[in-house]
């Protein structure tokens, strides 16, 4: 079995199960922020945008959505005892985890992607500017593609991973970024909003305690090293989740007993 083929039927099995529903809600989230900021007259702007971009699409759909697929890659094959046979085909480990892998970067890209359409849609992308969507656009993909090779690799080093996943995310990672000094840096989310060049909410925005640890916290990071970071980061967790899934042993429970 080639890459292509493995890679066409693990994204296709993907796609069949539960998981479209959860995608469809996930992805809905901004637009939805967005339509309650547009009735209310709140941030219709610019400002509003990236607002509801960095809290709605990049730290809650894109992210959740890689906790899902990424930490679902081997893991979900442990816990639903399908491991066995599916190490067992023609294929190698390597293949079959990178198979994975891309496939779960496609699709959290472009449920990501079409929730930031859809939300710039709302706010209008005239008033927003063509550029500053464009620039979230191709920096989707690419964050996608370093959280999802974290939570790959934790897949295959945990038998249940989202917990820690959740728990660095949200009880570590989403206010470590906001921290003044070099805390920011221990962030994912850091060199992604670096990336992205989101403007800082402006006064009377949704948040003013964003807006304060913003102004605490000036940018120390430039956009090349965000890019060093971020792809450094990526290519060792894959480089680790191919050496522990590569050495893993994967017996039926029953012979494990």
């Amino acid at each position: 079995m080639s890459f292509g083929e493995l890679l066409r039927w693990t994204f296709w099995d993907v796609l069949r199960t539960r998981k479209v529903v959860m995608m469809a809600v996930l992805a809905s989230v901004g637009p939805l922020f967005a339509v309650v900021m547009q009735l209310s007259g709140d941030q219709v702007n610019v400002a509003g945008y990236s607002f509801v971009l960095q809290v709605a699409v990049y730290m809650f759909t894109l992210v959740l959505l890689s906790i899902v697929f990424g930490c679902s890659a081997i893991a979900g094959e442990v816990t639903g005892r399908t491991i066995p046979y599916l190490v067992t085909r023609p294929v190698s480990r390597t293949k079959i985890l990178l198979a994975k892998y891309v496939s779960a970067v496609i699709i959290v890209s472009v449920v990501s992607v079409l929730a930031c359409l859809a939300t710039a849609a709302i706010f209008g992308i005239g008033v927003i500017g063509v550029d500053r969507v464009l620039k979230d656009v191709w920096v989707i993909p690419f964050a996608a593609a370093v959280y999802c090779a974290v939570f790959v690799a934790l897949s295959t080093l945990l038998v249940r991973p989202v917990l820690p996943a959740v728990f660095y995310t949200f009880a570590i990672e989403s206010w470590v970024s906001l921290i003044p000094g070099d805390f920011s840096k221990l962030s994912i989310l850091t060199y992604v909003r670096v990336l992205a060049d989101h403007e800082p909410p402006e006064a009377g925005a949704p948040s003013g305690i964003l807006e304060m640890l913003s102004n605490m916290s000036p940018p120390t990071i430039t956009t090349d090293q965000a890019w060093t970071t971020l792809s450094l980061i990526a290519v060792i967790a894959l480089t680790v989740g191919v050496i522990a899934f590569g050495r893993g042993e994967y017996v039926p429970n029953e012979e494990a007993a």
